[in-house]
């Protein structure tokens, strides 16, 4: 079975503990595949390698377990302070097509001038529980990521 078929039918985790399992050639040459899909959609490329891929894939993993069991999100740190949803926000921008992660970006941001709206109060304890010092470090990032 090919493994395109078979990742299909993969959760997130299983994906993850899959690339963990890979040799170092076997991952380099994923990487190597994320490389180039990155290059296909931005102007400028940027490489991408196995140690990025596999911190990126799990921290997606760990948010993710966090949506899937109901816990609050914009406050997680999974495994380090350090690591907040702006860290996956930005890690998503080297394995999404660069169309996909700019709407992404713009629902974000969305939801955020929203948010700012109903809790003006809250919203800069927020997006500091984000990794975020205010919304307009949002809006800066969106600008890079266009300029990319």
């Amino acid at each position: 079975m090919p493994l395109w078929v078979l990742c299909n039918d993969l959760t997130i985790g299983q994906i993850y503990w899959f690339f963990q399992a890979q040799d170092s050639v076997v991952r380099g040459n994923i990487a190597r595949s994320f490389t180039a899909l990155y290059k296909d959609s931005h102007r400028h490329g940027e490489e991408i390698t196995s140690i990025q891929l596999d911190k990126i894939y799990r921290r997606i993993k760990d948010f993710r377990n966090i949506c899937a069991h109901d816990e609050r999100l914009y406050c997680a740190h999974p495994h380090d302070r350090n690591i907040t949803v702006f860290q996956l926000v930005k890690d998503l921008r080297l394995v999404t097509d660069k169309k996909r992660y700019l709407e992404f970006l713009q629902q974000f941001e969305s939801l955020l001038v929203n948010l700012e709206k109903d809790i003006p109060d809250y919203i800069g304890y927020v997006c500091c529980e984000m990794g975020l010092q205010n919304v307009d470090v949002l809006q800066t990032w969106m600008q890079t990521s266009r300029k990319l």
